[in-house]
């Protein structure tokens, strides 16, 4: 596939497959893998709020897509 250029090729690996999330702190980013569900599908949309009032910061997962018709 790379003919000629094999030989200038990188070579890559990914450490994990997980979808995660990463926590700014500071000085350093801290990744955490997200639960099993929201491993299962992909995710179409991100929202970050305090939903549940509690003064902290929640992630919300769009998973599922349906179109209106």
């Amino acid at each position: 596939m790379l003919g000629a250029q094999a030989t200038r090729a990188k070579v890559v690996q990914a450490n994990t497959l997980a979808s995660m999330l990463f926590l700014n702190r500071g000085d350093h980013f801290e990744g955490v893998a997200l639960p099993a569900e929201a491993q299962l599908a992909p995710a179409f949309a991100i929202n970050v709020a305090d939903l549940d009032g509690d003064g902290h910061e929640d992630v919300f997962l769009s998973q599922n897509f349906s179109p209106c018709a």
